[in-house]
């Protein structure tokens, strides 16, 4: 099913249940009068199915990485329950509260505001979940990145006599760990753009020294990048 169908049935679903409230609400009491109480429990019965069919519509409009789904479920889950709680305590509101308004109330903004809290939760975590998910995609772009300039350099024949020194770069990157991302990884790459540059502009004429100064300094990025992304698997700041 896709996200349209999902929409529209879930707009479908909410205006009958909001139809089978009016119907059981007018027509339940028409035996006898309706108090405060009554009235209250009506509102909040509509504020709930507001937010569950309303927020559920909203949710649906949009796909969803599978990372995130149970985040989605979990909020879908949490307006579900409190929208049966809510139904719940206002049909029975007399047995339970014995006509007490303000006992009734006080309980029921307490189940919204803890549905809401739990709601907007699970929402910032999702948000957070997809902000590191794609914080790792750059980061392995720039990695990638890294490796296929490196790659390039130590195959280029224009830069033979260099080719153990590029390879050093190209060895330390392909072994490295790219599941976690680091602040210098970009640096790195900027590193090796400009080596790339020296070798370029002075194909027959480059310092042995400089390239190698500049050659050493990104083996040292690429080491402490590990270091980083090590401290990290081992839960380090």
């Amino acid at each position: 099913m896709g996200s349209k169908a999902r929409t529209l049935a879930s707009i479908g679903i909410g205006f009958i249940v909001f139809i089978v409230t009016l119907v059981v609400f007018f027509l339940g009491y028409t035996n006898h009068p309706m108090e405060n109480i009554d009235w209250i429990a009506f509102i909040f019965v509509l504020i709930s199915e507001i937010l569950l069919f309303g927020g559920t519509t909203i949710i649906l409009m949009k796909k969803y990485p599978s990372n995130q789904m149970l985040l989605v479920s979990g909020i879908i889950s949490t307006l579900s329950i409190y929208w049966i709680v809510t139904c719940i305590l206002s049909i029975f509101n007399k047995n339970i509260f014995n006509g007490n308004t303000q006992g009734f109330i006080t309980t029921q903004i307490i189940i919204l505001a803890a549905a809401l809290i739990i709601s907007i939760a699970l929402y910032v975590a999702g948000i957070n979940v997809n902000e590191n998910d794609d914080e790792l995609a750059y980061s392995g772009i720039i990695i990638k990145d890294c490796e296929s300039l490196a790659f390039s350099l130590k195959s280029n024949s224009n830069f033979s006599a260099y080719s153990s020194l590029l390879n050093k770069i190209y060895e330390e990157i392909k072994y490295s760990d790219k599941t976690k991302t680091v602040e210098n990884e970009q640096i790195i790459y900027n590193r090796i753009q400009t080596l790339k540059e020296l070798l370029s502009t002075n194909e027959n004429n480059s310092k042995i020294e400089d390239v190698s100064k500049l050659v050493d300094e990104i083996v040292l990025l690429i080491k402490e990048r590990n270091q980083s992304v090590l401290k990290l698997n081992q839960g380090g700041f």
